[in-house]
């Protein structure tokens, strides 16, 4: 579905369904830290490659956007523990990079300016690094699902995580039968 601009570098038309695919990552403000729609992965089973797109924007409605591209050997592609996004071997250690740039500066703001905290770059380097930060919860995170334990919950599925057969899960997917259990989840493996 990739089809990239033959005239502008980094520009791809999206399709209606590439646009409501489009996922908002952290990794797009390493990219452009001031505006982003967000992300979209291409896998090109032929070569074995993965190609995204980082920090889509717009620039003219509807479909042509333009972003950063990143394009790795399936092999050498990470996937987040926390959140299951793809992750180019380089992206993670950029946005680390980046995260202890900012942090550098707002250092040196706040050492010049300590009493000026109601400016408006503090307010938004708050903001950005609320938006990098996502810390993991502190109380393990126990689905409500009490309406759908009934016949379903006697099915047995294979988990995700450990790949153990069991009927006690959380998460259930009838068409290819695997689960998330709950012994994973009481781990923090969710």
């Amino acid at each position: 579905m990739l089809h990239e601009d033959k005239d502008r570098s980094n520009c791809i038309h999206l399709a209606t369904t590439e646009r409501e695919f489009t996922q908002r990552s952290k990794y797009d403000i390493v990219y452009n830290p001031y505006y982003s729609e967000g992300s979209l992965h291409y896998l090109n089973v032929e070569e074995s490659l993965l190609v995204t797109y980082r920090a889509l924007h717009i620039i003219h409605p509807p479909q042509l956007y333009e972003g950063y591209k990143k394009s790795h050997r399936l092999t050498e592609i990470k996937i987040s523990p926390i959140t299951g996004e793809f992750v180019h071997s380089e992206e993670h250690n950029s946005l680390i990079n980046y995260q202890a740039e900012q942090q550098h500066h707002e250092q040196n703001y706040r050492s010049q300016w300590p009493n000026k905290s109601h400016y408006i770059s503090d307010h938004v380097s708050e903001i950005s690094r609320n938006q990098i930060e996502q810390p993991k919860p502190t109380v393990a995170w126990e689905p409500k699902i009490q309406s759908l334990q009934t016949k379903q919950q006697q099915e047995e599925g294979t988990c995700l995580i450990c790949g153990k057969k069991t009927r006690d899960w959380w998460y259930y997917n009838n068409a290819d039968k695997t689960c998330k259990c709950r012994e994973c989840l009481k781990k923090g493996l969710h």
